[in-house]
């Protein structure tokens, strides 16, 4: 089957997208998820060669931040208006 054979050829790296993509280049007519139905069967997967890593943020209690030297206020206690008043009567 050429599914199997793509898959083994990509060293089992391809999923159903490439794997169709591939088909696609041979000249085959079908469609990914058909692809992915065989694929699902026969009980192959494709594989990310990256890992996927969580970033997070995590603060240091223990830091210093650096002084504020503009004195910066973001609240001002007032809403944020864009242009006139206006009423409509």
């Amino acid at each position: 089957m050429k599914i199997l054979a793509i898959h083994r050829q990509s060293k089992g790296v391809y999923g159903a997208p490439r794997t169709t993509a591939e088909l696609h280049d041979w000249d085959e007519v079908i469609t990914e998820k058909t692809v992915a139905k065989i694929m699902r069967s026969l009980g192959v997967v494709g594989i990310s060669p990256r890992t996927f890593e969580i970033r997070t943020t995590v603060v240091d209690p223990f830091v210093s931040f650096p002084e504020d030297l503009v004195q910066r206020r973001f609240d001002q206690g007032t809403s944020m208006r864009c242009g006139p008043r206006t009423s409509r009567t």
